[in-house]
């Protein structure tokens, strides 16, 4: 057989320019009988499509198949036949569905005894011992990734660290934390990682980045002091009367963004220049344009209210009934694109435009003077959004052909944009079951991974821990496994494809983001009582789950 008088190598560097749905067209009907040369012998459709489920079993197409079901992208690594690629992948989704360690989430054996892990973001994890900070990255063989060990001396600085973030493939580090003396005022380090030390970043034009909050700060909990690092943005949050929020760029040292608030904010980097921005008591998601080099006005006055500005989009989340006069009051916002290390060049990584981000929405009655009295029938709600979605409504000029279309039911580019407009064709709404023990920490997400973590009722030592992976062919080789796995999560998480009879939205509402997820039960000393709201949760990129509280850390 002879499509086009094309040899078989040429076929499949065409067949590789398709897209996984297209892919799966061409294996499943008789798309190529048209472009038969005159010359071949009649074929019946079955012959045809015999032939093209042959050319579609080379491993290069296969590997192809295999990357979008697992919500990855071909690695930069160099020299390794595609055939070796697949068998690694499937060696790594043989992991994921068994719940095994993908990554070897172990400190080295040569760590000191007395120790303490800071919260952090990032890929890397932190442990300090006396004055010395160890940074270290977990090996993950499948993927060819060695583990690493940086070390620095705290002696130089007079800060108690309190957290720290890393962007890989800037060989970045940003380690925050307050001051001995005096004690209202924070810093942030600027830091480079070199081959096994880590140094002052050059690049930053004010390493040392400084603010001092109206009092001293009366907690060292991660919720208050926080930093994540997007290409040339960081955002900084700290908490003293206010809420404050101030995105640098840490290249220049410009302030420029900021924002001061009565109520906690939550927010997250879409992109090097996107900026979701959310806080309790609102039933709406910010998504700001950050020029990376205008400086912000100064001086900052406190607001009430976040700021309507131009470069701003206003997104209504899952409408809440108003009989029940309820609000949606978010609790958390994550987003974090995994970054590779720059000197590690992987088999595969994970594919950018699946990226999400992850709300937890809670329902109150709103009762007068701004008073929120939790009903016994409220319930959380976890919405997972794809990024790319907010961003093909936030820069229409620059949005792929593969970004859902823009509605135009809003009534003007800069008003609010309904949830039946943006949200509800793309995402997924999980409802969380009313007896759930709900950990509002435990909620972390790396690419289109997402950590949900939960107590269960009337145990202090056991914790229920949820892996989700969201992407559009995640449910296409669930395992038998997975599908016990997924049937556990529906006992904490209403986890249907159509949600209907849910008390406090208007529904029916229809989930179609696809989603997988592997479950894991953690048990610690029933002796030991655990305050699980001080938790500090982190998901790594392989779905390795770090939880710290105090000297305590588990992972999977």
């Amino acid at each position: 057989m002879n499509l086009l008088g094309l040899p078989q190598e040429v076929l499949v560097h065409i067949l590789l320019q398709l897209d996984t749905p297209s892919l799966l067209v061409c294996g499943q009907v008789n798309v190529f009988a048209p472009y038969l040369l005159p010359s071949e012998p009649l074929l019946n459709e079955h012959q045809v499509c015999h032939y093209c489920k042959t050319l579609l079993e080379l491993s290069a197409l296969q590997y192809k198949y295999a990357l979008a079901r697992s919500g990855k992208v071909d690695g930069p690594a160099t020299g390794v036949p595609v055939k070796d690629r697949l068998a690694a992948l499937e060696r790594y989704e043989e992991a994921w569905h068994a719940a095994t360690q993908i990554q070897d989430p172990q400190l080295p054996a040569t760590r000191p005894q007395s120790y303490r892990c800071l919260p952090f973001s990032g890929s890397a994890i932190p442990f300090i011992s006396g004055r010395e900070l160890k940074l270290y990255l977990p090996a993950s063989p499948t993927r060819r990734i060695r583990s690493k060990v940086w070390s620095f001396d705290l002696e130089g600085i007079q800060i108690d660290a309190a957290y720290c973030t890393t962007d890989l493939s800037q060989n970045l580090l940003v380690l925050c934390g307050q001051k001995a003396a005096p004690t209202n005022v924070y810093e942030c380090h600027i830091l480079s990682l070199s081959d096994a030390v880590i140094v002052p970043e050059g690049a930053a034009a004010i390493p040392i980045l400084t603010v001092a909050a109206s009092t001293p700060s009366v907690s060292q909990d991660n919720e208050n002091l926080k930093v994540v690092v997007c290409g040339d943005l960081l955002a900084w949050t700290w908490v003293d009367d206010l809420t404050h929020l101030r995105v640098f760029n840490w290249k220049s040292g410009q302030v420029v963004w900021s924002n001061s608030h009565d109520y906690l904010i939550y927010f997250a980097f879409l992109g090097q220049r996107c900026l979701a921005v959310a806080h309790h008591c609102a039933e709406y998601l910010r998504v700001y344009t950050i020029d990376p080099d205008t400086p912000a006005q100064m001086p900052l006055p406190a607001q009430s209210e976040l700021p309507d500005v131009p470069d701003m989009r206003i997104f209504l989340l899952p409408p809440t009934e108003d009989a029940y006069d309820c609000y949606a009051c978010i609790q958390g916002i994550a987003s974090s694109k995994p970054s590779g290390r720059s000197d590690q060049r992987t088999l595969f990584v994970p594919d950018p435009a699946s990226t999400v981000l992850a709300i937890v929405l809670q329902t109150a009655s709103h009762l007068p003077y701004s008073n929120i009295v939790w009903r016994p029938g409220s319930q959380d709600y976890i919405v997972v959004i794809p990024t790319r979605t907010l961003l093909a409504h936030t820069e229409p000029a620059t949005a792929s052909k593969s970004y859902p279309p823009i509605s135009s039911d809003h009534p003007s580019p800069h008003g609010p944009i309904p949830w039946q407009s943006w949200g509800e064709s793309c995402s997924r709404l999980l409802p969380i079951t009313p007896r759930l023990r709900w950990i509002s920490s435990g909620l972390h997400v790396v690419g289109s991974k997402c950590l949900i973590v939960s107590g269960r009722p009337h145990s202090e030592a056991v914790l229920d821990i949820f892996v989700c992976d969201f992407h559009p062919f995640a449910e296409d080789n669930r395992t038998e496994g997975e599908d016990q796995d997924r049937a556990t999560a529906h006992l904490y998480m209403d986890t249907s494809n159509v949600l209907t009879g849910v008390e406090t939205l208007k529904g029916p509402i229809r989930n179609r983001l696809p989603f997988r997820v592997v479950h894991k039960v953690v048990k610690y000393d029933p002796a030991i009582t655990y305050q699980w709201g001080n938790l500090s949760t982190a998901l790594l990129e392989d779905g390795v789950v770090c939880m710290v509280r105090r000297r305590h850390r588990s992972s999977f």
